[in-house]
Order: structure tokens, then C-alpha cells, then sequence
């Protein structure tokens, strides 16, 4: 843990946030030549979180890829972390005032790290009712006894059969997904022939950016004649796959095995700490 802790709290510049500060500076006074050299730094703040960048390093310490775990670790920091979590460090320099080093706080950093843990071997369908859970602060009655199922659709699949929208996607959402891997694990419902995006809209956006760099970060797929030229200039790239999670509804039969499967769990949990109670 000590060192999984050491990784988060080590000096993370803008790999983590965005920061920016306010200066003083009286060069006449001071006596400085051409260059500044007596800027003091009065104030500092954090300005934005990269709530996305600190999930994908608790999932390098994990050593997992699931797309389920992932979006439950995020929308857990974007709840839980705040700028007071981040200290700044400001120290004298050639130059005047320079900020030494932003650092999560040791506490925030065993908080997340111990959340992490706790979720990481629950359910796909449990971790995706978490995260909608913490992503809307509710989850619709409809998504409350769900199976999950992932797997691998081409491209031109998902593209073809998503439903269309007309709202414009948040461009400083979309760019931070810039390769097709960081666009995978969108969750999906079937709808009449059709697939409801339940989760991962500016994931989908980014996905159609990078297919097609001529749509300038915005949705363009109002109906069947923007779709069809979509699909016409970019046959190739369509064949490509895309790891996706479909929710469909549980029966009551899938509910008792699913009760069953966790007291087994629960019960191996416990026949496991007693044996290691047993050899102390």
C-alpha cells in the first residue's frame, strides 16, 4: 500500500490538475536587468482535476483493464477529491518565486487506493450500477437488477444502430479521449433494433472524431443522410472493434443465483480467515 500511496503523492505538475497563481513583481526596486528576477508568488489555486488521468494510475496499481472498475474509480474521484486535496509548494528561485512541486495529500491518496480495493472484486453488473450510482446520484428503476454483458462490436455496428442526437458534445470532454482504446467500454441498452448510449456520450464523440478528423468535435449525425456519408467515407476504418457493455434486465431466477453465488463468496471469506486465525 506504502508505495502504491508514494506513486499518487509523488509531484504530479499538471499530470493531475491545473493550477495557476497570482505574482508581485517590482524589477526598478529590486535592480533586475533585462530578466525578472524578484516575482513573489502571493496566492496559488487549483483550477481543474484530472479526475481521469489519477483513475487510470489506480488502475495501472491494480494491474487491471476492466472498463467497469475504471468508471467506478473516476466518478468515485470526481465526487471525493477537491482542490483542498492538492497541496502547492512555493520556493525562491534565479527567476523570483517557482512553484516547487503539487502533490495530492497522503490521506486523499489512501482513501482512493482503499476504495479501489474495496470495489475491485465486486460484479460487472454490480460495479456498473455503482458508477451510474455515482455518476447521476441516482439509478433508474430500470437499471436497478441488471446483467452486463462485454464484448467486441465493429465499429460500423455501433455507429449504424446508436441513437442519433442533436445536442453538441463538451469539446474539453472529448479531447481528453485521443486514441480508440480510451473510447472503449461504453454501456448500451437495446432499444427497438437500436442502441441507447446509458453511459459513455463524449467517449462515443471522441470515437467519431478520431475516425473522422472533419467533424470538428461536435455531433453531426442528426439523420440517416449525415449517418450514410459518415459510413461512405470511412469504410475502412468501421471494421475496426470496440470492447462495449450491453445491461439487460434480470429474472427472478438470475436473482436467487446471484444471492447464492455471494453468500458462497461470503462464506469462503470466512472459512479463509479462520483458517489464518487457526495458524497464528
Amino acid at each position: 500500500m506504502k508505495k502504491c500511496v508514494d506513486i499518487l503523492t509523488r509531484s504530479c505538475g499538471y499530470h493531475y490538475v491545473n493550477y495557476d497563481y497570482d505574482e508581485e513583481r517590482d524589477c526598478e526596486v529590486a535592480g533586475c536587468d533585462s530578466i525578472c528576477r524578484c516575482s513573489k508568488i502571493t496566492a496559488t489555486r487549483i483550477t481543474s482535476i484530472n479526475s481521469f488521468a489519477i483513475a487510470n494510475d489506480v488502475m495501472e496499481l491494480l494491474d487491471s483493464e476492466d472498463p467497469s472498475l475504471r468508471d467506478v474509480i473516476e466518478n468515485y474521484i470526481k465526487n471525493k477529491v477537491s482542490e483542498s486535496d492538492f497541496d502547492i509548494a512555493v520556493s525562491g528561485g534565479y527567476y523570483g518565486d517557482e512553484i516547487d512541486y503539487v502533490k495530492m495529500n497522503h490521506s486523499k491518496a489512501v482513501e482512493i487506493l482503499e476504495f479501489a480495493l474495496s470495489v475491485r472484486n465486486k460484479s460487472t453488473s454490480d460495479l456498473v450500477q455503482q458508477a451510474l450510482l455515482l455518476h447521476h446520484g441516482y439509478v433508474l428503476n430500470q437499471h436497478e437488477n441488471i446483467n452486463v454483458e462485454q464484448k467486441k462490436i465493429s465499429y460500423k455496428e455501433l455507429i449504424s444502430k446508436a441513437l442519433m442526437t442533436n445536442k453538441f458534445a463538451d469539446i474539453n470532454k472529448v479531447k481528453r479521449f485521443d486514441i480508440p482504446d480510451q473510447c472503449s467500454g461504453l454501456i448500451l441498452e437495446e432499444n427497438n433494433g437500436r442502441y441507447k448510449i446509458i453511459d459513455g456520450n463524449h467517449r462515443f464523440q471522441a470515437l467519431l472524431n478520431i475516425i473522422d478528423r472533419n467533424i470538428k468535435n461536435k455531433y453531426i449525425l442528426y439523420d440517416q443522410k449525415d449517418l450514410n456519408s459518415f459510413l461512405k467515407r470511412n469504410v475502412r476504418r468501421l471494421k475496426k472493434t470496440i470492447e462495449v457493455r450491453f445491461i439487460t434486465r434480470k429474472n427472478e431466477e438470475q436473482d436467487s443465483l446471484e444471492e447464492l453465488k455471494k453468500m458462497v463468496l461470503n462464506l469462503q471469506k470466512q472459512i479463509d480467515e479462520l483458517r489464518k486465525a487457526i495458524h497464528k
